[in-house]
């Protein structure tokens, strides 16, 4: 019984070690105890056969490319994030030769399902980060997707230590990526030429169902007025096919207002005055509109029984309906804060609006609510822990932060 309880106790022991996430400090450097060792591998993520292989590949890289290639693979490290604990890592253990700078760090943490390549700043030109981002996409993650993390690890150290022992083979990667940027490119390319056609196409349908419609002239104005936003918008957008339609847009907008409209009464032609004649014709509320330019009138006149048209366009501005005249030169004259809003007390505001037609003067008082402040908590931020002494047998090189960061 009592050694049960000694071997249950032993058990748990390790259970709650092997649960706590490691910091920086606190994962052990095997590369310290045996130069031949590459790999730190606490939590038995990859086999004992799966870590020589890595070990053998990483030594052999080192003794023909100098590099210093360290692989760590972690249970957790909690809730900090996998880059800031990759390059402090590398700097703790000083990866790379101190004078190139040539280290490699690959580090792994199985319950964030995320892996992150860090780069000396001596190798950044071998290992880009497109390249190091490409081998974990390509080569680790499909392989611990399927939960074969042995062969994910040996195939992206593989990939490294070709490319080490062969920088040709970072080109050719390079390539591959710059033809696949660039189909990507292309496909992009056809998406949007291919959905700026169709908007062009819509726009010509719309356009064609209202100018053969049996609507006024001044109707049809007046609809096609109203996709300007619409138009503007979809020519910045897509201007190859739409600056097309925006010139045949505005022209058909000119010529819709001033195409010669029969008159209702007797049938003949109409003819449309100039803005110096049209003003005899309107009302003073109407010439206020035009004054303010909130709107504009045309003005048709039948020089055969003198009927006249009078049609209205409706412009945007800040002006609005009056409550006395109804003409649309109403509008906010002045918003003053008549008595500030406290923490203990609302405050007013009075808004003046005035109308340039009938001069009529209103003004409305309304409430400023009262401040309230919210209760915020403070805490106390963490920082993370500092770097140590390099490790003795690593080169004691440093990093620029470049790499890759995946998941799977």
């Amino acid at each position: 019984m009592k050694r049960f309880l000694i071997f249950l106790f032993t058990v748990l022991s390790i259970t709650i070690a092997n649960a706590r996430p490691y910091t920086v400090e606190t994962i052990p450097n095997d590369h310290l105890k045996d130069a031949r060792d590459y790999t730190t591998n606490p939590d038995g993520i990859i086999s004992a056969q799966a870590e020589q292989k890595i070990n053998e590949m990483l030594a052999a890289s080192e003794s023909y490319a100098t590099a210093e290639v360290a692989v760590v693979l972690l249970g957790s490290i909690g809730y900090d994030d996998i880059d800031d604990f990759a390059t402090k890592l590398f700097k703790y253990w000083g990866i790379g030769k101190n004078e190139k700078n040539n280290g490699l760090l690959f580090l792994l943490v199985e319950d964030q399902k995320q892996m992150v390549f860090r780069t000396g700043s001596g190798v950044e030109g071998v290992f880009p980060d497109v390249i190091l981002a490409r081998i974990i996409r390509n080569d680790i993650s499909p392989e611990l997707k399927n939960g074969n993390p042995d062969a994910g690890i040996i195939a992206g150290i593989s990939k490294i230590c070709e490319i080490l022992k062969n920088p040709e083979v970072a080109k050719e990667i390079m390539q591959k990526e710059k033809d696949k940027e660039k189909a990507n490119m292309m496909q992009f390319l056809y998406a949007y030429l291919f959905i700026g056609t169709i908007v062009f196409l819509i726009f010509i349908a719309l356009a064609i169902h209202v100018i053969n419609s049996k609507k006024t002239n001044h109707i049809k104005c007046l609809k096609f007025r109203s996709w300007k936003g619409g138009v503007i918008g979809c020519s910045v957008l897509f201007p190859i096919p739409m600056l097309l339609f925006l010139i045949f847009y505005l022209i058909e907008i000119k010529r819709l207002r001033n195409k010669t409209i029969a008159c209702s009464n007797c049938g003949h032609n109409m003819r449309k005055l100039s803005e110096q004649e049209e003003d005899t014709y309107l009302t003073p509320s109407q010439q206020s509109e035009e004054l303010v330019n909130s709107i504009d009138y045309d003005v048709w006149l039948c020089d055969n029984c003198n009927n006249k048209e009078i049609l209205p366009y409706t412009k945007q501005s800040r002006y609005t309906s009056c409550p006395h005249c109804h003409a649309k030169t109403y509008y906010l004259s002045d918003d003053r804060v008549l008595q500030r809003a406290t923490t203990f007390s609302r405050g007013q505001g009075q808004k003046t609006y005035l109308c340039k037609n009938c001069q009529a003067k209103d003004i409305a008082k309304y409430i400023i609510p009262m401040i309230i402040i919210s209760s915020g908590s403070s805490g106390r931020g963490g920082s993370f822990g500092g770097g140590g002494s390099f490790g003795g047998s690593w080169g004691g090189g440093g990093t620029g932060g470049g790499g890759a960061r995946g998941g799977w």
